[in-house]
């Protein structure tokens, strides 16, 4: 899927200037204890940009013992992978000070080409990028990213729970269940709820 670069900047509401070899972030704090994350915006490789969603306010992944006190959703791996197009003259220009040359001179490459997208741990379709990068370019409008709602929006919506240890998940979810309260009068101690 083609995207644009500084569209997807702008999207981002990054203020900063992006270009090749600077690592920017946006940190989000929201209320309780081990809920703040930074979605950061990577571009050390020329020709890769990374968007990845950290748990934490530094963008660095914290320590075991501390990620294993963040929501699994921001435990597990959540990046966007953006292949940079170039021309033949860009290709041969070092990260070092042509490329920051580059970007003063405000050359940045514009065009990009997104090559993977992987929420909570599961890669996705090329066919869902768009959906999920449009979910993700979203929240970081708000106040917190959540990227099971990123999968939803993707289409990847999670039907069944596989139980962990190996077991293998049993169950119909296509039967309606139905409450009849008489029926179940017992289980309250003779008080029917309201």
């Amino acid at each position: 899927m083609q995207i644009n670069i500084g569209e997807l900047v702008e999207r981002a509401g990054l203020e900063e200037s992006v270009y090749p070899g600077k690592k920017s972030g946006t940190a989000f704090t929201p209320p309780g204890e081990f809920r703040s994350h930074t979605v950061c915006m990577n571009w050390n490789d020329q020709n890769t940009i990374q968007i990845q969603l950290t748990a934490g306010t530094t963008g660095n992944t914290p320590e075991l013992s501390d990620l294993q006190r963040y929501p699994v959703s921001l435990q597990a791996k959540t990046s966007v992978e953006i292949a940079v197009s170039r021309d033949a003259e860009d290709s041969e220009a070092s990260l070092s000070t042509s490329a920051f040359d580059q970007a003063r001179r405000n050359e940045i490459p514009t065009e990009g080409e997104i090559t993977q997208v992987v929420i909570m741990g599961k890669e996705l379709d090329p066919q869902q990028f768009g959906p999920a990068l449009d979910s993700l370019l979203y929240q970081m409008g708000g106040d917190k990213i959540d990227p099971i709602q990123m999968l939803n929006d993707a289409g990847q919506v999670v039907r069944r729970v596989t139980p962990s240890g190996g077991l293998d998940a049993k169950g119909d979810e296509t039967i309606n269940y139905e409450y009849d309260p008489e029926r179940n009068a017992g289980l309250f101690g003779g008080m029917a709820p309201s």
